[in-house]
């Protein structure tokens, strides 16, 4: 899925607002969609600086992506460059890499996350498929699942699957006999639990 140049546009400012070092960095960006540039990122993850030095970063991860496992990691910062991000504690990131080409986004302070958005990455709104709470309850990421319905996705707990699958096609159409185009936004491969309730997470291309 190809990334809408205003999207680019979005994370450079948001790179240069919340990490991005003082001077120009010299290194060509990666002509690369984003989605293909993060499916290739060796590590991918959500999650809060917990503490910044000369060789690594630390993070406290809130949503494992690929390539990561367990709840904190430490990241060896790349040598200091002005092509380098500049983490602050306190922040959250989908981190994929400390350089300014690699796909990492600021999502802001770690105080501003709903069960809705998480700066930049946003849940897909699913209020009319009317699952009962139960079904989208969760602790952790893996206990969710993806649905598809229609030219959309959302999640449920893997115990209501079924059960979520069968409502959402009735109520937002069977997704195998629907023509669908590009939606312009960047979908996670995963879903993840937010606010212990199961969704489908994208990130805003609009």
């Amino acid at each position: 899925m190809r990334i809408p140049p205003l999207l680019g546009t979005v994370l450079t400012s948001a790179l240069f607002a919340y990490g991005a070092p003082a001077g120009a960095c010299s290194i060509k960006p990666d002509p690369r969609p984003f989605s293909e540039r993060l499916a290739a990122a060796p590590i991918a993850f959500i999650g809060v600086v917990t503490a910044v030095n000369v060789k690594e970063t630390r993070f406290k991860i809130e949503h494992a992506l690929h390539g990561v496992t367990g709840t904190k990691t430490t990241v060896r910062n790349s040598p200091p460059s002005t092509c380098v991000i500049q983490f602050e504690v306190g922040a959250r990131w989908l981190f994929a890499g400390d350089m300014m080409m690699d796909p990492s986004i600021p999502l802001g302070p770690a105080t501003e996350m709903t069960e809705t958005t998480m700066g930049l990455v946003l849940r897909h709104d699913d209020t009319r498929l009317k699952f009962p709470a139960e079904w989208q309850a969760c602790k952790k990421d893996e206990q969710c699942r993806l649905v598809g319905y229609g030219c959309s996705v959302t999640a449920a707990a893997a115990a209501h699957e079924p059960a979520a699958r069968a409502q959402a096609w009735e109520l937002g159409g069977d997704p195998r006999t629907m023509n669908c185009t590009d939606s312009g936004v960047t979908q996670l491969d995963k879903p993840l639990c937010v606010a212990k309730k199961c969704g489908a997470w994208y990130i805003d291309a609009n």
